[in-house]
C-alpha cells in the first residue's frame, strides 16, 4: 500500500489495484463482525473490487447495482451511466452504512472509505496502519 491516510469523512487508501483488493477484503472482515452490516455485507461482496478484474469491470459491477439495487436505472439508462457518468466521476459504493468511492489515476488508485460505524471504522484504520 502506497499510503493510507485519516480524513475529516473516513480512511483514504492510495495504491494498486492489488492494494484496492487487499483493502476491500479487510473491509469485507470487518462488516461481516456486525449484524447492522447485513444488506450492506451481501451487496459490497457483490460490488467489491477482485484480483482479476480490473477498473473497468467494476464501472460495470457499480452500473449494475445502481440498477438492480435501487431500480433507477435500466437499459438505456445503464449504457448511459456505464458509458458516460462513470468516465466523469469515480466509481462509488453507498449504502445505509458505508460508503466508498474509487477513482483511478496516473500511478494507481485512490480509495476513500467511510463506515458510520466508528468502532468499525477504528478497527479498519488500525488494519491498515
Amino acid at each position: 500500500m502506497d499510503k493510507v491516510s485519516e480524513t475529516n469523512s473516513g480512511i483514504r487508501c492510495e495504491g494498486n489495484w492489488e492494494d484496492m483488493c487487499a483493502v476491500n477484503d479487510k473491509i469485507e472482515k470487518e462488516i461481516e463482525k456486525s449484524p447492522k452490516f447485513n444488506k450492506d455485507e451481501v451487496m459490497f461482496k457483490c460490488w467489491k473490487p477482485r484480483s482479476g478484474e480490473n477498473f473497468s469491470e467494476l464501472k460495470k459491477k457499480t452500473a449494475k447495482l445502481m440498477s438492480t439495487d435501487k431500480k433507477i436505472l435500466n437499459g438505456i439508462e445503464y449504457n448511459i451511466y456505464n458509458n458516460i457518468m462513470l468516465i466523469f466521476n469515480p466509481i462509488y459504493f453507498d449504502m445505509e452504512y458505508m460508503s466508498l468511492n474509487m477513482d483511478k489515476r496516473q500511478n494507481g488508485y485512490v480509495l476513500n472509505i467511510h463506515i458510520q460505524d466508528k468502532d468499525i471504522e477504528k478497527a479498519l484504520k488500525n488494519k491498515l496502519a
